[in-house]
């Protein structure tokens, strides 16, 4: 139909942030609150064992900062996860 003939047609404009990491827009506390709910934060103490930038570390009780909970997936590329460390997936 001549309804769905737009979608052959080009944009005009690119859209999205082509080649920005999504990392610089959504930081450790964003990803918290993204996999935990609205009151997660990121953890404020790390275990040597684990590698910050490849485990999300999250407080998920703001009463309660002495535990954080943790899931196995690396941060978004990009973000801030130590002095000088920033993950970059090739």
């Amino acid at each position: 139909t001549s309804w769905a003939m737009c979608l052959n047609d080009l944009p005009a404009t690119e859209s999205g942030i082509s080649g920005e990491k999504p990392g610089l827009f959504y930081g450790a506390d964003d990803q918290c609150k993204r996999a935990f709910g609205v009151k997660a934060t990121v953890c404020s103490f790390s275990r040597p064992d684990i590698d910050v930038c490849n485990v999300l570390s999250c407080h998920t009780d703001p009463a309660d900062l002495s535990t954080c909970t943790r899931w196995m997936v690396p941060l978004l590329d990009g973000t801030e996860c130590g002095p000088n460390k920033v993950p970059v997936t090739e």
